[in-house]
């Protein structure tokens, strides 16, 4: 007998390490660290933010779970904190590129640079 094999699901497609360097208001900026864990049979998909803000003795790392949607024809993660009601929200800019947006999930200027990209 063979193993069903899954269909690859959003969220498959979308797992693994991201990163770049985004914006800080008073140091040089923050080493921004994306896992998004593949989930287990049943389970919801986890995720891992690490920053670490360049300059300072400041790291924070922040777990909770993710999904994908469609948000203006475009796919869109939402992280959803376990420790938090801070939702955050990423637009798919390519197979290998995110950008987060604002609490509306509206684009953040250009000239702030949120994009992470998958390693």
């Amino acid at each position: 007998w063979v193993g069903q094999v899954e269909a690859p699901t959003a969220q498959n497609m979308y797992q693994g390490t991201y990163t770049g360097t985004t914006p800080c208001a008073d140091c040089p900026g923050i080493n921004t660290t994306l896992t998004l864990q593949e989930n287990s049979y049943g389970n919801p998909t986890t995720y891992s933010l690490k920053l670490d803000y360049e300059e300072r003795d400041t790291t924070s790392t922040e777990k909770g779970v993710w999904t994908v949607s469609t948000w203006k024809n475009k796919p869109l993660i939402t992280l959803v904190p376990q420790d938090s009601t801070q939702i955050t929200y990423y637009e798919v800019l390519s197979s290998n590129q995110i950008r987060q947006l604002d609490g509306d999930r509206n684009p953040i200027p250009e000239s702030m640079p949120f994009t992470l990209t998958k390693e």
